[in-house]
């Protein structure tokens, strides 16, 4: 029988929050990954790590990563451009990240 572990995580984010604007333009580069986003170009730190699966709630894109080998969930804020790492699993792989409502989930 296969199990999942399936984690939600309430986010602080405002009742009237305002819709998310459409991404465009990507750009990766050995250092950074490049987007606009709201009409402004955004910079993201990249370190060669396989990310995927990002939501972006509020000021802050949480994103799947293999950073420290596991997949894990990270957040990246762009006000403070802190990345941090949020859950730290070691024997098995954060999978399929979804987000809504000021909450994330993943399997």
């Amino acid at each position: 029988m296969r199990r999942f572990l399936v984690l939600a995580i309430a986010l602080a984010q405002p009742a009237a929050a305002a819709p998310t604007r459409l991404l465009r333009q990507p750009d990766i580069s050995a250092e950074a990954v490049a987007f606009v986003y709201a009409s402004d170009v955004w910079v993201v730190p990249w370190d060669g790590a396989n990310d995927h699966c990002p939501v972006w709630l509020g000021n802050t894109v949480y994103f799947l990563s293999d950073r420290d080998l596991a997949v894990n969930l990270w957040a990246y804020n762009l006000e403070t451009e802190a990345l941090t790492q949020l859950t730290h699993f070691a024997d098995f792989d954060a999978k399929n990240l979804a987000g809504g409502a000021g909450m994330l989930v993943f399997e």
